[in-house]
């Protein structure tokens, strides 16, 4: 593999596949979403390539792309095994990964600050000043993923309200097609939009350079970070 490209992961393209295939989402999304993925490995590859000394915002770079990673999958997943909650937890957690860029951009030397404990209420916020339509997506967010009131009522299906009378479902049941397009689009959207202000951050040696050394690679220890 050339050392300035990365490809796609085997589990996102058949993630990928999977959700083109059973929800009917449309070529240019998935497309989009593959793109968007695919930048994110070389932004990584960029913030790593020729560097063996580690200052904290070099660190904090990497940590923030492997994150976005993660729960991109993650949320790809979830929509597969029809898990709905997990989709949601991963949501608000890329929706935590844009405010936390949102604050690093706005103040690129307190960078270092990401590497300690950040409130999660303070990467809300930096989401919402930046897109205000965040909000309401992380109200709705918190209340199928805390065990509150909308969360006790998951698996009951109201099938007679004159009677109160319902069906009750335990476990993991298939997303609806419609469901599941919606919610493919909208992890592509959060996709395009964490490469765009990664991409700006990682490109910033106000960024990188910030803080002191607290970690070295030895040359081609450890090999490829993309397995």
């Amino acid at each position: 593999m050339p050392k300035d490209t990365v490809r796609l992961m085997q589990y996102e393209i058949e993630s990928l596949e999977w959700v083109a295939t059973n929800f009917g989402v449309d070529d240019a999304v998935i497309q989009g979403f593959g793109s968007s993925l695919n930048a994110l490995g070389v932004l990584y590859l960029g913030v790593v390539k020729d560097a063996q000394e580690y200052r904290e915002g070099r660190v904090v770079m990497l940590g923030l792309l492997n994150h976005a990673h993660h729960l991109l999958a993650g949320g790809l997943t979830a929509l597969q095994s029809g898990n709905g909650i997990v989709w949601s937890a991963c949501l608000r957690g890329l929706i935590e990964v844009y405010g936390a860029t949102v604050l690093i951009q706005e103040k690129p030397g307190k960078v270092v600050n990401h590497l300690n404990e950040m409130s999660a209420g303070k990467l809300y916020a930096a989401a919402h000043r930046a897109k205000p339509g965040f909000k309401a997506d992380l109200e709705r967010l918190h209340a199928v993923v805390h065990p509150g009131s909308r969360s006790m009522y998951a698996g009951i299906e109201p099938t007679d309200p004159n009677t109160r009378e319902v069906r009750l479902e335990f476990g993991l049941r298939p997303v609806k097609k419609e469901d599941g397009k919606e919610a493919v689009i909208v992890l592509a959207n959060m996709a395009g939009l964490l490469e765009q202000s990664l991409g700006t951050l990682t490109s910033d040696p106000q960024v990188l350079g910030a803080g002191k050394v607290i970690m070295r690679t030895n040359g081609s220890s450890g090999g490829s970070p993309f397995r």
